[in-house]
């Protein structure tokens, strides 16, 4: 038996379903080991089996939502490596008006957000639940707040590390492809 082939228009569907959910993202310290680590082994590691963070510390409701399109000349701009030249090798996008297989996110954190915290790992989530107790509104979360972490969709190990400070607002802008 062959297996089905996921089209493009289902990998859209499936973002769709998942855009439509709680998306929140984690960050935290991960190891400090990770740090002395010059084969940077951590980073090469398969962290497809993960669930959760090594350390999670707190995590925020993302920003914006929306679908991209690759696109030479688009206004997103995603790095994607290092070159050989040291140079940043990017990846384009426009921002789509109807559901494609890229899911466009952007997450700005608070400058007290984990603000003296050196963070090694990010991931998002999908489907988190929050303690019911938390006031409306509130949209950065330490994992005691949780009732429900949700199911984690992407984590990175980040190289070099983010030395947060309060002087900051630290942000993330990302396109996630399936």
């Amino acid at each position: 038996m062959n297996l089905a082939t996921l089209t493009d228009s289902g990998r859209a569907a499936l973002l769709a379903a998942v855009a439509a959910q709680p998306l929140h993202l984690a960050w935290g310290t991960g190891l400090a080991e990770w740090d002395g680590d010059n084969d940077q082994a951590h980073l090469k590691v398969s962290l497809r089996p993960e669930t959760a963070l090594v350390n999670e510390i707190g995590r925020r409701k993302i920003n914006i939502i929306g679908f991209a399109t690759p696109n030479p000349d688009g206004e997103l701009v995603v790095p994607t490596g290092l070159l050989f030249s040291g140079e940043v090798e990017v990846l384009r996008y426009s921002i789509a008006d109807t559901p494609t297989p890229n899911l466009y996110l952007k997450v700005a954190y608070d400058f007290g957000d984990a603000c003296k915290d050196t963070i090694r790992e990010v991931g998002l989530f999908m489907a988190t639940e929050v303690d019911q107790e938390l006031p409306l509104g509130q949209r950065y979360f330490t994992p005691e707040q949780l009732a429900d972490p949700g199911i984690l969709i992407s984590i990175q190990r980040l190289n070099p590390v983010i030395a947060r400070s309060p002087a900051t607002r630290q942000e993330f802008e990302f396109v996630l492809p399936i």
